[in-house]
């Protein structure tokens, strides 16, 4: 009887090990297709769809497909790619690769200009930037290229309120419909 237990314990034991083999398995099969197609798409002509890709709408195969897109020059339908990529219901990590991407895109555009930075595009990639830091505030990479953006281009001071040097305590607070003495 104890015997019985202890080897059909072990059974259920080494079935649910079974188990979790076969869906990692499973897993690892998904990923080299997804690897394969991903590198179908970035080795595929970029003029047109593709149909070897397999294009399902995979936000990874569309995120290849841009990265190919603007490797080949092709801005303008690299960018629309990004930005597909930045609305749809992407995971969140591949949300923000495009989104840097996106931004890199920008300042590239603009520092090749012939006529010196563009600022709008400039901007462009300022804005972008500083979305992803919003997104995670830690990104170094994005507060650098920020930084090196905003020394190309730098920002109008007028548009930011001066900050006063006067303590907190001291400033006088005016609200319409109050007079000076009615707040203690």
């Amino acid at each position: 009887m104890k015997r019985a237990l202890v080897h059909a314990l072990f059974g259920a034991v080494a079935l649910g090990f079974t188990v979790l083999a076969a869906i990692e398995a499973l897993d690892g099969h998904r990923a080299e297709t997804l690897n394969q197609a991903v590198a179908r798409v970035a080795a595929g002509p970029i003029d047109g769809h593709d149909e070897r890709t397999g294009d399902n709408g995979l936000p990874e195969l569309r995120f290849a497909r841009a990265r190919a897109l603007a490797a080949a020059g092709r801005h303008d339908a690299a960018v629309k790619q990004y930005s597909a990529l930045i609305q749809a219901s992407s995971p969140p990590g591949l949300r923000q690769a495009a989104l840097y991407n996106l931004a890199n895109l920008y300042l590239r555009q603009s520092a090749a200009a012939e006529a010196g930075p563009s600022l709008v595009v400039m901007a462009l990639a300022k804005q972008r930037y500083r979305d992803l830091l919003r997104m995670d505030p830690l990104d170094w990479d994005a507060r650098y290229n920020l930084e090196r953006a905003l020394r190309m281009a730098p920002e109008d001071e007028a548009t930011f309120p001066a900050v006063s040097a006067e303590p907190a305590e001291r400033r006088q607070v005016r609200m319409r419909g109050m007079a000076a003495g009615d707040l203690p």
